[in-house]
């Protein structure tokens, strides 16, 4: 008999593996076209950041595999989390096809409220599903840095200076490493 996150885990996964789908061929079709693109650094630093968030979205779900009184707010929560940051990756670079003139940086600031505006509800909602499972939210190390890259994410919906586009791109970097060196390294079950 399978049990209901084995079920409810493939629908994550799909959603997961597109969002990697559409990061790795704007990056091919990036690469493919790169005479015609001005790249600009903070699109690319992203993309590997939502590489790396999409990959510790479906690492930490496994952690769910011990809930078992799952109900369809709690899966839509958890499923809204990784279907975020799917949205989110479809924002960070060009979609133009191969022979055609891009502009990293235009592609980026034309969509940068909405992009960071993404990754901030994915954050948010991440405290919405602690609740959701737990009943409460702890103040431990992880919702402390959720809170502090919350907080990060949010300034560049409101200003679009270039160092601050560099700045907060170099920052998520760190701490999705960080994030991972410290709670995610391994499985835990």
């Amino acid at each position: 008999m399978i049990d209901a996150f084995s079920y409810l885990s493939v629908l994550l996964s799909i959603i997961i593996g597109l969002g990697m789908s559409h990061l790795l061929g704007a990056m091919v079709r990036v690469i493919h076209n790169r005479s015609g693109t001005a790249l600009y650094l903070p699109s690319i630093v992203w993309a590997a950041n939502l590489f790396l968030l999409l990959t510790l979205v479906w690492w930490a779900d496994f952690n769910l595999t011990r809930h078992q009184h799952w109900t369809f707010p709690i899966f839509l929560c958890t499923l809204s989390i990784p279907a975020a940051v799917y949205a989110a990756s479809g924002l960070i670079l060009p979609t133009g096809e191969a022979q055609t003139q891009t502009n990293m940086r235009s592609a980026y600031e034309e969509n940068r409220r909405w992009f960071f505006s993404l990754i901030a509800f994915a954050i948010a909602l991440s405290f919405v599903q602690t609740y959701l499972l737990d009943g409460r939210i702890a103040f431990d190390a992880d919702a402390q840095l959720k809170a502090a890259i919350l907080l990060v994410t949010l300034v560049p919906i409101f200003t679009k200076a270039d160092i601050v586009q560099r700045t907060v791109a170099a920052i998520n970097l760190a701490w999705v490493l960080a994030y991972i060196t410290l709670l995610f390294y391994n499985l835990r079950y």
